[in-house]
């Protein structure tokens, strides 16, 4: 189960997450839960990060092995932030794709991109989403941001009276 809250601020981003991870061995036994599981790729340079739920392993790599790859590239230095989105939507899509198909333990994965490209630039964030037999879901997110399996167990009134969410 993974819970990720992203919140925008006045100069920038808060982002917090758990540290577990949800281990299933094979399809009969039971799964447990290991600590110590980062959620987050930063990219250092810009106020950009990507935030990550679902599937660990994406055709033999690690979720941030992709992510540095990525950032490797180069190929969203010059672009605005949602084009970044569709970009690295392309970059991962037939990979995710593969994975879910022959993934028999788990059914989605989520990457929430937030932040901006620029500094000076006002932050934002998008979900990419993808879930076994559904196309990916693409979508902008503002104020509060809850992701992952874990979002279910936040009481919504915690949430109005904490964030003055309505």
């Amino acid at each position: 189960m993974t819970l990720i809250m992203t919140a925008f601020c006045k100069d920038g981003i808060c982002v917090g997450y758990d540290l577990g991870t949800q281990i299933k061995d094979d399809l009969i036994a039971p799964s447990r839960m290991e600590d110590g599981k980062r959620k987050v790729f930063d990219f250092a340079n810009i106020p950009f990060l990507i935030c990550h739920h679902g599937i660990d392993k994406i055709n033999g790599k690690d979720w941030e092995e992709w992510c540095a790859e990525y950032k490797k590239s180069l190929r969203w230095e010059e672009l605005k932030f949602k084009k970044c989105v569709e970009d690295f939507k392309e970059f991962i899509e037939a990979e995710v794709e593969a994975e879910l198909l022959n993934n028999d333990k788990y059914d989605a994965v989520g990457f929430i991109l937030c932040g901006a490209m620029k500094k000076g630039v006002t932050f934002t964030a998008w979900e990419l989403f993808w879930k076994k037999g559904c196309t990916v879901e693409m979508k902008r997110h503002i104020g509060l941001i809850l992701s992952g399996d874990g979002k279910e167990y936040v009481p919504e009134i915690l949430l109005k009276e904490a964030f003055n969410v309505n």
